[in-house]
């Protein structure tokens, strides 16, 4: 019997894909949830069971600038968000894909540490 070695490579691929297990985002968090103006820092961290070549990407909605963002490789992310946002981790392998979301949402018109209203005022509007 004639075996062709590249339809032998095409075979063995094959097979490692059918019996790969798709990623698993275990958690995704934001640090912290909820900020009380535009531009603060927020930390975005995750742990992921996946197999090391999983391509890893950040996305934000509304979109920003440098949406999607690859990510491969790490396990936190620090944004700046100007309104509420839901940022959403998807990774990608030859096994499958998965997804998780968090939401960072911005307080209008609470207080700040340095006791300055960030909102509007008595009888003022937006």
């Amino acid at each position: 019997m004639y075996r062709h070695p590249l339809l032998i490579a095409v075979l063995l691929v094959l097979s490692a894909c059918s019996s790969a297990s798709a990623p698993r985002v275990t958690t995704f968090e934001a640090f912290p949830r909820t900020i009380g103006a535009p531009g603060e820092r927020v930390t975005l961290s995750w742990t992921l069971e996946a197999d090391p070549a999983t391509f890893v990407t950040l996305s934000a909605e509304p979109s920003v600038a440098l949406d999607p963002t690859e990510v491969s490789g790490q396990t936190r992310f620090v944004v700046t968000p100007d309104r509420t946002t839901t940022y959403t981790l998807v990774a990608q392998s030859v096994g499958g894909s998965a997804r998780k979301s968090v939401t960072v949402e911005l307080i209008a018109g609470e207080l700040i540490a340095s006791g300055r209203v960030s909102g509007p005022t008595r009888g003022e509007t937006w």
